[in-house]
């Protein structure tokens, strides 16, 4: 019965600590993604922010800029982003800030159709089922 207990209480600490994370991220530019770019050029953009465009970068300075909580182009940056140049040549998150695969993937829900294959893919990267 204790071990339950304690089984139940490592459970929510844990499920609270991964929401606090991603929250973290929700006035991101791309909410809940820390390690991806709105497209400013994307004709397709159907809010005033752009967040249906969001996606990962590939160039390994953005990522840099990233991890050190440098502004870039039209991207400001408040502070360092969890972010690291992985060995698939895409800026990703350090850790599943997400909490699950599905929880992830969930997010990507509200992004045009040309961006969500790309975050799913992200998701897969970063959050092993």
């Amino acid at each position: 019965m204790i071990g339950s207990y304690r089984a139940l209480v490592a459970t929510v600490t844990l499920l609270l600590g991964v929401t606090a994370e991603v929250g973290e991220w929700d006035d991101w530019e791309c909410p809940g993604f820390p390690c991806f770019i709105t497209n400013k050029n994307d004709p397709a953009a159907t809010t005033p922010g752009r967040q249906e465009t969001c996606g990962p970068i590939s160039e390994l300075d953005l990522c840099q800029d990233f991890a050190s909580g440098t502004s870039f182009d039209n991207h400001t940056l408040a502070k360092p982003h969890p972010c690291s140049f992985s060995k698939y040549w895409v800026c990703d998150q350090t850790s599943c800030l997400q909490g699950t695969q599905a929880a992830c993937k969930q997010s990507c829900g509200s992004l045009l159709d040309y961006y969500k294959p790309m975050c799913e893919g992200a998701c897969e990267r970063y959050c092993p089922s």
